[in-house]
């Protein structure tokens, strides 16, 4: 039980740090909207895209293997940590590259062929940051380097407004931004690494090789997954207006708040799932409780949305952006469904079993693409929001039946809210406040 107490007791903690993000991100949403417009806002999406699909890629799965491998202890920390750094710079290098080429390929319809180079500068950023987190994942030292990501968003906002202020927010300033935050987040990474952790990294490339036979699963499960959650701005770019892409964009992105907290929830189970021994009952209870709690609250944000979307969305955005409410509350309910994919996987993924969100991506993901053909061309940002929806709760119906019978408790276990959930989740947050001590000293 005290084990559980201090997983809720993270849990919790964490949701601070998580409304800044949102509220940063929020932020810097509303003045790249308000100063590029929805058109420009498209052709920014197109381009921010091939990052995002191919980091999960060329991260080759090290994350997740290095936090397995520490987990289960079946390699040295200097093994692991020299792993993932020497596979961070060749996959580094090679990703750059090969993001550059398919830029270059894809074209775009800003003329400074530079702004190629800058996207795909974020890559390698991110490669960085996803080797360092899966090290201190497995060490179970992620909450205070979370704790200081806000900085980034900071960052971020701060550099958009700016230039914003100036006159010189542009697609192309804004890519800047983007690969400048993301090169500042690597640097705050291995910052990190460096003051928190006294490990002498030991470069092998036989353990390289080792660890991507495992992370090379996992690599192939999430980019498939982020090719499900992407592939739609990918196909709006190639079947309808950059403006309906930089609309359906901003209803994606503001979609995709509600899953701050349970990402960073995901995160923890991972790291507890590979240190906990296989078929711990406790850890199971544990880990159900917190995919219902993550599902509830995520549920409570989307009606929250999609009652406010509708006078929100202009105002926030401008009259450049009508319709995009609509797109969102066709979008809320799948978000809401592939929550449950999402932590259901990260506990399997924690106990070494990413093929099964591979098998399921590889039904879902096609159905996507499918949709998304057959509906953008005539209902534009709408029918790519109908297409996710379905390809999402696809995704989460499947995950239900399959994660029910593998940790052999019944769905109502991880879906239904209970009474204690509300209780405990409250004392947890006085105690984290400081508010018990109060209390205590009145009495």
């Amino acid at each position: 039980m005290a084990k559980a107490r201090s997983f809720f007791h993270d849990v919790v903690a964490v949701f601070g740090t998580k409304i800044v993000v949102l509220v940063l991100s929020l932020a810097g949403i509303v003045v790249l909207s308000r100063s590029l417009g929805a058109e420009g806002q498209g052709i920014l999406a197109t381009l921010l895209v091939v990052p995002l699909l191919m980091m999960n890629f060329f991260d080759g799965g090290m994350r997740q293997s290095a936090t397995y491998y520490l987990g289960k202890k079946l390699a040295s920390d200097e093994d692991v940590l020299g792993a993932v750094l020497l596979y961070a710079v060749m996959a580094g290098v090679v990703g750059f590259c090969v993001a550059y080429a398919i830029l270059h390929f894809q074209g775009s319809s800003i003329e400074n062929g530079a702004i190629y180079f800058v996207v795909a500068a974020i890559l390698p950023a991110g490669i960085t940051v996803s080797a360092v987190r899966g090290f201190l994942l497995g060490k179970q030292q992620i909450k205070r380097f979370n704790a200081a990501l806000w900085f980034e968003k900071a960052l971020y906002v701060a550099m958009l407004c700016l230039l914003w202020l100036t006159g010189h927010l542009t697609v192309f300033t804004a890519a800047i931004v983007s690969a400048t935050s993301a090169g500042f987040n690597a640097l705050q990474a291995l910052w990190f690494l460096l003051k928190s952790v006294n490990t002498r990294p030991n470069f092998s490339f036989m353990m390289v090789f080792r660890m991507l036979k495992i992370g090379a699963v996992y690599a192939l499960a999430m980019f498939l997954i982020m090719a499900n959650y992407k592939l739609d701005i990918v196909l709006m770019g190639m079947l309808s207006t950059d403006a309906e892409t930089g609309k359906y964009a901003i209803a994606a992105r503001i979609g995709e708040m509600l899953w701050e907290l349970p990402a960073a929830v995901g995160m923890m189970i991972f790291a507890r799932s590979a240190n906990s021994p296989t078929g711990s009952t406790d850890w199971e209870a544990t880990a159900c409780r917190a995919i219902r709690l993550s599902l509830w609250v995520t549920i409570a944000g989307a009606v929250a949305f999609g009652a406010v979307a509708p006078f929100m969305v202009p105002l926030l955005f401008g009259a450049d952006f009508k319709g995009a409410d609509t797109m969102l509350l066709w979008l809320l309910p799948g978000m809401v469904m592939m929550v449950v994919f999402k932590l259901a996987n990260t506990d399997l993924g924690g106990k070494g079993k990413p093929y099964i969100a591979l098998a399921i991506m590889s039904i879902a993901v096609p159905v996507n693409i499918g949709l998304n053909y057959l509906l953008i061309p005539d209902m534009g940002g709408v029918g790519a929001a109908l297409a996710s929806t379905a390809s999402y709760t696809l995704s989460a119906l499947i995950m239900i039946m399959i994660y029910s019978r593998r940790i052999k408790r019944p769905p109502g276990e991880f879906l239904l809210l209970r009474k204690t959930d509300l209780t405990d989740a409250w004392a947890q947050g006085r105690k984290i406040l400081g508010m018990e001590k109060v209390d205590q000293a009145k009495a």
